[in-house]
């Protein structure tokens, strides 16, 4: 459940940042998939 702050954030700035919300092995695999991109990405260059 959002705070009353948070959502006057929300609303006003059109995002809300909320600590903690993924594990570091949650975003593992984003992170990975972020690399090879850059990866691809610089290999083109």
């Amino acid at each position: 459940m959002l705070s009353d702050l948070q959502i006057a954030t929300l609303e006003g700035e059109g995002y809300l940042i909320i600590d903690n919300l993924f594990s570091a092995d949650d975003l593992w695999p984003v992170k990975e998939e972020f690399n090879l991109l850059v990866e691809y990405q610089a290999q083109a260059l």
